[in-house]
Order: structure tokens, then sequence, then C-alpha cells
């Protein structure tokens, strides 16, 4: 996933392929893209396996870098 250019349209196209739709309904679904998208990260669980990814544990490590520089 790391190595994806363009992750937000892998997204779409998962989300897209996932709903199983066609025609109008399927328009609906790619229109609604950031709304199911804010869905998935809101139920994301931090501790789950999101933590095996290594830009996660990236992300995660520039973050304590920055809340130790406010000490």
């Amino acid at each position: 996933m790391e190595s994806v250019a363009d992750l937000k349209a892998l997204l779409g196209d998962c989300i897209l392929t996932a709903a199983d739709v066609t025609g109008r309904r399927r328009e609906r679904i790619k229109t609604r893209f950031n709304e199911h998208r804010r869905h998935l990260l809101a139920t994301l669980d931090p501790a789950g396996p999101v933590r095996r990814l290594s830009g996660w544990q990236r992300l995660l490590d520039e973050v304590d870098l920055v809340v130790k520089g406010w000490r």
C-alpha cells in the first residue's frame, strides 16, 4: 500500500468495487467519496493492524518528536 502513488484514487476504486453498484448509484457513491473516507478514518483502530504499516509507525514517531519538543 505504501508504494501506491495515488492512495485516494485506489481507495475510491475499492469503495466503488465494494459497493457493487452501477449507473446512478455508482455515481452517487463516487460523489460521496469524502464522506466515506471520513467514516473509514473515524472507525480506524489506531491500535489495530494499521500499526504494522511503516508509514503509520513513522507518523507516530514524528508526532512523538513534536510532542517532546513542546516540553
